[in-house]
């Protein structure tokens, strides 16, 4: 007689025929969307990325919390670390740009460097300069460990300068260095031509493919003077309690101790980075009862691995005839620098 037949409206019993028979390329389709989803992710996260990388590389320098205090009355420290290059110089003026926009009550020179090119340090001075003659603010430099050379001439121009006790300083005066190459070449087989205009003779003046002459020595001799009288001259404008004739007499390219410096008024007092910013905020006229709000300026900052990614070191295979020559190029320019040599 046999089970009775399922009431009307249930669901069929179970069978391998009630299922749909497997699509072919289930298991690529299914890869092939999870692929493009990885894809389109990580588009839409390197379009976040380069976008933030974008806005962070065009916002100028960052203002960072250093001392929270009182926000009507703000200090900043401005750093100077390191060899001063032209990458340092515009740090610094797009730092103090920035300041002129929104004005602290006085500025904290902080400075760790042996100096560098001279025509980066004297772009540093130009702007402080600048900066303190069109805002009327207060800067106070505060030496690190270092402040030699190009590092003490841009802090000339400071209302105060307190040094470390351990500080270097000093170091007054200018040095070019450049090399010859000529061994070299003939040592692997290259014989250099290089010719002038009929007039130009000079122009062959302190060539790397030869020796050089002492008439070379004297013409670098007569730039590096030249520099050297506008180091003299800036300390000079900037340490009013030394005459030109002093500063001269200091300005023999040797280093200082920061007790050495405050005893020939190079610096003007000995401490730490606390002590220069509460000067500053003496100048800066900041009740002694009232804590300011003290921020340090730093340079944009990179996003990660794109900085590092996108470094064009050339390789072996990108080296060309015009590399070459941009290289002899870069050896033939004699490098003129506020910096201590040590």
């Amino acid at each position: 007689n046999g089970p009775p037949p399922p009431p009307l409206g249930y669901p069929p019993p179970y069978s391998a025929a009630s299922y749909p028979p497997p699509k072919r390329g289930g298991i690529i389709g299914r890869i092939v969307t999870a692929v493009a989803s990885s894809l389109l992710l990580l588009s839409i996260v390197m379009n976040l990325y380069l976008g933030a990388w974008f806005v962070a590389s065009m916002s100028g320098p960052n203002e960072m919390p250093y001392e929270p205090g009182d926000k009507n009355h703000r200090v900043v420290v401005l750093p100077v670390k390191g060899m001063i290059t032209g990458q340092t110089a515009d740090f610094v003026h797009q730092a103090l740009r920035a300041l002129r926009k929104k004005t602290p009550k006085a500025v904290v020179l902080r400075i760790d460097s042996g100096g560098g090119g001279v025509a980066a340090s004297d772009r540093i001075w130009h702007d402080i300069v600048t900066f303190m003659e069109q805002t009327q603010i207060p800067v106070v430099a505060s030496f690190g460990s270092v402040a030699a050379s190009g590092g003490y001439y841009i802090a000339a121009p400071a209302d105060w300068i307190i040094a470390e006790p351990t500080t270097i300083t000093g170091s007054i005066g200018v040095i070019a260095q450049g090399f010859t190459i000529g061994d070299l070449l003939e040592k692997i087989g290259v014989k250099p031509e290089l010719i002038t205009a009929t007039m130009a003779t000079k122009k062959d003046m302190l060539n790397p493919v030869r020796d050089w002459t002492e008439a070379d020595r004297q013409a670098l001799r007569a730039i590096l003077d030249h520099a050297y009288e506008q180091f003299i001259n800036v300390v000079a404008r900037g340490r009013q309690e030394l005459s030109i004739d002093q500063v001269r007499a200091l300005g023999t390219g040797e280093v200082y101790t920061s007790t050495q410096a405050q005893e020939n008024n190079l610096v003007d007092d000995l401490g730490y980075l606390n002590d220069a910013i509460d000067k500053a905020k003496g100048l800066a006229g900041i009740d002694p009862d009232i804590d300011p709000h003290v921020t340090i300026m730093s340079p944009p900052r990179g996003l990660g691995f794109l900085g590092g990614a996108s470094t064009n070191v050339p390789g072996p295979e990108s080296v060309s005839g015009q590399t070459i020559r941009r290289w002899l190029g870069e050896l033939r320019t004699v490098q003129l620098e506020y910096r201590w040599v040590y």
